[in-house]
């Protein structure tokens, strides 16, 4: 299920997003990553969905926004930072005659958002959203995570910002 959930979002991000298609593949990854049960990996395909829908259909986003949330919110011990966003199998190895012969060891690796770089970049979208969100997150340390992204996006823009010309005191 999480492999294919992950297909979807990143053929969904190739494709134009405005297409129907894009927003089929997107749908699918969504149901597919649902299925799969609360993991990590679940949360990070959300978290990617929503950020695809983010550019298009701001409300849909935000659905799924709050999914990401509520499945990060059940996982008793969220660690996006030692997963090294990679799934290993390994199938067994059958020689002649169905004799063992080991294992082969597969690595996929499947990079998608954690909730820090998910916020902020919902906050150079909406910063007012992405706050109120961030809030919900009920471990610790990933809602200090993503408010401190936040701050990083409005001190970035507050950089960016051309400075008005000081005014000198002579008239």
């Amino acid at each position: 299920m999480e492999q294919r959930a992950f297909l979807h979002v990143e053929i969904a991000k190739a494709l134009n997003r405005s297409d129907t298609h894009a927003r089929e593949l997107l749908e699918t990854a969504i149901t597919e990553a649902k299925k799969a049960g609360t993991t990590i990996f679940t949360a990070r395909t959300l978290l990617t969905a929503a950020n695809v829908y983010a550019k298009t259909d701001v409300s849909r986003s935000l659905e799924i926004l709050t999914d990401a949330i509520n499945c990060i919110n059940r996982i008793e011990t969220p660690d996006f930072v030692s997963d090294d966003q990679a799934a290993q199998k390994t199938p067994v190895r059958l020689g002649r005659g169905g004799q063992y012969e080991g294992e082969y060891r597969f690595r996929f690796y499947r990079p998608r958002l954690d909730p820090e770089s998910a916020f902020r970049e919902f906050g150079v979208l909406d910063f007012d959203m992405a706050l109120s969100q961030s809030s919900a997150l009920k471990d610790k340390f990933q809602r200090g995570m993503s408010t401190l992204a936040l701050a990083d996006v409005c001190l970035q823009h507050t950089q960016t910002r051309p400075r008005a010309p000081k005014k000198s005191a002579r008239p």
